[in-house]
């Protein structure tokens, strides 16, 4: 995509140019009224049939933003000095399917999940792309198609002495708020 294209083209750029750098790749953020959590909740709770883009199998690294917060608090605080990147994700790997699974069990309910192909919903999104009523773009949809965990080559919350948090209690609170 254009998006992951121009972010890898500023990441070498600023590898190469700068000599003091930090870059932060976070992994699916949750807490603090996610725009992910918020839309899936409201799914969850008005339908009966959940859709379940491309085989659910892709897996995601889900990370809690106070644990961000506090991740950019300290390297501003210690004035780091030369290249650093910081893969910061949450201490579960889900995949999706798992995770609407968790959402139903959270939220006492029983959904049914209903897979529909990548493609499919690739010609619905470019289409309600062009609307003010899109639930979902393009870049979003590319979250499903492949997986977004650690690659395990650059630092992470344990180089900072942060532990982040369990994610799938954060989510349980979470809903327990919104409920």
């Amino acid at each position: 995509s254009k998006r992951s294209e121009m972010i890898f083209r500023s990441e070498n750029y600023i590898q190469k140019y700068l000599s003091n750098s930090i870059i932060i790749k976070p992994g699916v953020i949750i807490g603090g009224g996610d725009r992910f959590m918020k839309a899936l909740l409201r799914l969850f709770k008005i339908s009966f049939f959940i859709p379940l883009f491309g085989s659910g199998k892709a897996k995601f690294q889900p990370v809690f933003i106070d644990d961000i917060s506090i991740a950019v608090n300290k390297i501003i605080m210690e004035s780091l000095m030369g290249k650093h990147t910081f893969e910061l994700v949450g201490p579960e790997i889900f995949t999706y399917k798992d995770f609407y699974d968790y959402l139903a069990v959270c939220l006492d309910c029983k959904r049914v999940l209903v897979p529909i192909p990548l493609w499919f919903v690739k010609i619905g999104v470019s289409i309600l792309e062009k609307t003010p009523i899109c639930p979902i773009n393009s870049e979003q949809l590319k979250l499903f198609e492949r997986d977004n965990v650690s690659s395990n080559r650059h630092k992470k919350f344990s180089d900072l002495s942060i532990e982040p948090q369990n994610i799938s209690e954060k989510i349980k609170k979470i809903i327990k708020k919104n409920n």
